[in-house]
């Protein structure tokens, strides 16, 4: 591999094995099954040989339709991701495996466990392609049937997300003790169960597995709308896009990467990879050519029949596909089911587009259909192509590219055979995976891909006067929830933060108090305060948890820090009441050892405020310190 000069930038190649579809020329003689194994074995195998970063699958939940019946191009080549991608993680030892999963008909808890499950299985090599599913046609699959619309879509995609990466968080570093000697294989206070309260998911759960080599699976994303786009910007590390020309490329790397820096991301954290489709010739000319014979073969006359009846919104009865197109004017049925890219808004404009390019390029039904859905990304000879994948690449149109070949499984051999040396020769494209520097164990995904393994979330409990900018906004939380509960009902007035009521000096160390604000990644999510009630009790007087970590045991973690820094202070009781409209506070007290100073089975609105007391231990008898309450 010959050093890159300075201004080269790092290629990257994916193989992505394409099942049955109009892309697969598979009435080819070379063509193998898209079923038996020996194809991805194969196929994997050899973008391994050459280094490749990851092989993808795509994911098809239904088979298409066409006029009401089973389009013949489907019938097979869809089989489920998940065994895929085991069995093609045993057959390789390097390259990563990457698949699509719908996150509209999933469920967070047992996809989240079952990702997890092969990226420990494959030492950390597992990616997942998060789609969203856009139709009620897909949807007839499942029990709740229908779909969701596209805003909330895109709000499931995002809550999906964020709980699979608390459950893949959840074990935290140390769980695994395997202490023979003690008998102790988990330590539970290092495996916390995540119980999450959100709009789309409402679970209590504790993750079956510990995180994985690479923390948690690489998150791919392939959505195009301004929404998706968001989406990638906070959530992906992988965009597989469908921009393929040069200046397009270009647009849609500036928009996104544009907007990394809101989510708090630099630019190498995501990569951009366009799918793309190849032929390859000894000349440029011999590669046009055999581009030519390709498109055509990938549209045989049915499918170019089908694909117009799609378009024009009717059967079209007798059509000649090496004819003119059909004079009829669209009518608005729904031939193509399961297909977003024969979807139209207006029929009436797109044919008379495709009419005036036909009659413009003097092209035959057949030949237009190939030249809409058959044109091929790379065409050219080997260096060539090799040439452009480093223009795009260096030029900032793409990170590398996601190959599509149109024979499967041999397809791809060619490409690594001519183009992917002359990569190499370039000094932009790898030699040898690169192992881990410390074990010497084959690379994991994100190592291969140049991504950070996701930190563990840092938590810590801090000590602050109750005026700190830190405690503010818990404060004004706490201050509009108090308002909305009890308002004018209780006081007469509109209600203040109870805090407030109280000189801060009441929660300063030399008066016996404290104010205990809870971190995560430096932002403030719960807080708490004691007081000194007399000599030997301090009063708590309130915690409060953020509305968006409600439910995740935080308050826990706060309350049993406010125990250690009174017991610090010197004091041996603790008293606190809470009000008879907060269930969950009163569950709260009860769980942590506090004894009620009132007859828990009277109906709440007999009791008025609820009185709780407990005693403390000393410090350094019991507890945990901060960080392992936190953790």
């Amino acid at each position: 591999m010959s050093a890159a000069p300075e201004s080269a930038r790092r290629v990257h190649l994916v193989a992505h094995f394409p099942g049955v579809n109009s892309t697969t020329v598979w009435s080819d003689p070379a063509s193998g099954s898209h079923i038996d194994f020996e194809s991805f074995r194969r196929f994997a195998q050899t973008a391994e040989r050459d280094r490749f970063d990851y092989v993808f699958l795509a994911e098809g939940l239904r088979l298409r339709e066409h006029g009401g019946r089973i389009h013949d191009l489907d019938v097979a080549g869809r089989p489920a991701t998940l065994a895929i991608l085991t069995a093609m993680a045993s057959v390789t030892r390097s390259i990563g495996v990457v698949g699509t999963l719908s996150s509209t008909f999933n469920e967070p808890v047992e996809l989240a466990r079952q990702l997890a499950t092969i990226d420990h299985l494959s030492g950390g090599r597992v990616g997942w392609n998060v789609v969203t599913s856009p139709d009620a046609f897909h949807g007839g699959n499942f029990r709740r049937g229908g779909f969701l619309p596209y805003a909330e879509r895109y709000r499931r995609a995002e809550e999906f997300v964020e709980l699979a990466k608390e459950l893949w968080d959840s074990w935290e570093a140390g769980a695994i003790l395997a202490d023979r000697a003690a008998g102790r294989f988990v330590d539970p206070e290092r495996v916390r169960r995540v119980v999450h309260r959100g709009p789309q998911f409402d679970v209590s759960a504790t993750s079956t597995v510990p995180r994985s080599p690479q923390g948690y699976p690489v998150i791919v994303q392939a959505g195009d709308s301004p929404a998706g786009r968001d989406f990638a910007a906070a959530n992906a590390e992988i965009i597989f896009s469908r921009h393929t020309g040069f200046a397009d490329g270009q647009r849609f790397y500036r928009d996104v990467k544009g907007r990394l820096p809101a989510a708090g991301r630099t630019e190498e954290s995501l990569l951009i990879l366009p799918g793309a489709t190849f032929a390859l010739g000894d000349t440029d000319a011999d590669a046009r050519e055999r581009s030519r014979e390709i498109a055509l073969a990938q549209t045989s006359p049915q499918t170019a029949i089908a694909w117009i009846e799609a378009i024009w919104g009717r059967e079209l009865p007798g059509l000649d596909p090496d004819g003119a197109l059909p004079a009829q004017e669209p009518g608005d049925g729904d031939q193509r089911q399961g297909q977003v890219s024969t979807r139209v808004e207006d029929r009436v404009a797109r044919a008379e587009q495709l009419r005036e390019r036909a009659r413009r390029e003097g092209l035959t039904l057949r030949e237009l259909v190939a030249a809409e859905t058959a044109q091929h990304t790379l065409v050219g000879s080997p260096g060539t192509v090799a040439a452009e994948i480093d223009r795009y690449v260096r030029e900032r149109a793409s990170d590398g590219f996601v190959l599509v070949p149109h024979i499967t499984p041999g397809g791809l051999d060619e490409f690594v055979d001519r183009v992917v040396p002359l990569l190499q020769e370039r000094g932009v494209f790898r030699t040898e995976y690169e192992a881990d520097p410390v074990t010497g164990a084959a690379p994991t995904l994100r190592r291969t891909l140049g991504l950070p393994t996701p930190p563990r979330p840092r938590t810590e409990v801090r000590r602050v006067h109750v005026s700190d900018p830190l405690a503010k906004p818990l404060l004004d939380d706490l201050e509009r929830e108090y308002d909305a509960r009890y308002g004018v009902e209780v006081f007469g007035e509109p209600a203040s933060t109870e805090l407030a009521r109280y000189p801060a000096e009441a929660f300063a160390e030399p008066h016996g108090g404290a104010f205990l604000v809870l971190l995560r990644d430096g932002e403030p999510i719960s807080g708490g305060a004691f007081m000194r009630h007399s000599d030997d009790t301090a009063e708590f007087k309130r915690i409060w948890t953020r509305p968006d970590h409600r439910g995740r045991g935080v308050a826990k973690v706060v309350l049993t820090e406010l125990e250690r820094e009174a017991a610090r202070l010197g004091y041996s009781r603790v008293y606190l009441t809470t009000g008879p409209r907060q269930p969950e506070a009163v569950a709260l007290y009860l769980g942590h050892g506090y004894t009620p100073l009132f007859d828990p089975a009277l109906p709440a609105d007999e009791v008025g405020v609820h009185p709780f007391e407990k005693p403390l231990a000393p410090v350094g008898v019991a507890g945990a310190t901060a960080q392992e309450a936190a953790a």
